[in-house]
């Protein structure tokens, strides 16, 4: 956990984003924390087909896959300058 969040509850941006090219989360947007807890939300024939990720530390919600996808709404808000950097190009 970082020490931003131990003092302020919140972490500033960071330079890196906290998400893969595939959006999947490598560490909470908001503590900066490496652990995280799955929860198995649906199953069609015993195969995971929607899975809830979530911080273990803060307990913050930070990524949702679905059918053999991430939710990119998670990636496209993370608070970096590198996510900032590709929306800001991205508009023009």
């Amino acid at each position: 956990m970082s020490i931003w969040y131990k003092i302020f509850k919140w972490k500033p941006w960071t330079i890196l984003t906290n998400y893969d090219i595939d959006s999947k989360c490598l560490k909470c947007p908001k503590c900066g924390s490496t652990s995280f807890e799955e929860t198995l939300l649906d199953t069609v024939s015993n195969v995971p087909s929607e899975i809830d990720t979530h911080c273990l530390e803060c307990k913050e919600h930070v990524n949702y896959w679905a059918y053999g996808a991430y939710d990119p709404i998670f990636r496209l808000s993370d608070r970096s300058f590198e996510m900032w950097s590709i929306r800001r190009f991205a508009q023009k």
